[in-house]
């Protein structure tokens, strides 16, 4: 039995295959988006360890507010919950 002799099966197929393609893509771009904030927020903790003299209260928060948007969009990862702890130590 092959798909190309049965209409229905193939665009079944067809329509499987794209919806997997727009779940794939929606989940990436939910767990690139939660990469990029979790990355400013180590590099910004990072800059602060190296110069602790300079860091405001303002950029604390900025901060806080990154890491709150990567767990929108990554609520599991015990990363960004670490990184969201270091923030508030500051």
């Amino acid at each position: 039995m092959k798909v190309a002799n049965h209409p229905f099966l193939a665009h079944a197929l067809r329509l499987s295959i794209g919806l997997t393609a727009l779940v794939t893509l929606y989940f990436a771009f939910h767990f690139l988006t939660a990469s990029i904030y979790a990355l400013a927020t180590e590099r910004n903790i990072d800059y602060w360890t190296k110069h602790s003299d300079g860091v405001t209260l303002e950029q604390v928060n900025e901060t806080k507010l990154m890491i709150l948007k990567a767990l929108q969009h990554h609520s599991d990862h015990p990363h960004y919950h670490n990184l969201l702890g270091k923030v508030y130590e500051w």
